[in-house]
């Protein structure tokens, strides 16, 4: 996790290779694991300045990974199934 990322960091894991998503740029972001639920939903909106549309592309298939904390360092990965809304 680069220092300038503060205590979380976003990437995203296409065929094509890998993005990483700044930051300044996440509007919303949260994962909901629930012991009722068989899988974690979640929601990440970003502001694209760099072309992620263009470089992916968004299908579906792709994967997030998300690494925080402070002490001890969790990295999350998620299987994108559906996409609701590219704007």
């Amino acid at each position: 996790m680069s220092s300038d990322n503060g205590v979380f960091s976003v990437s995203l894991t296409f065929q094509r290779g890998i993005y990483s998503l700044h930051n300044r740029y996440i509007k919303e972001l949260y994962f909901i694991e629930d012991i009722c639920s068989f899988c974690v939903t979640g929601k990440l909106t970003f502001i694209d300045v760099q072309g992620i549309i263009e470089f992916g592309p968004l299908v579906g298939d792709e994967k997030i990974t998300i690494v925080y904390g402070n002490d001890n360092t969790i990295v999350k990965t998620f299987k994108i199934y559906k996409i609701f809304d590219i704007e």
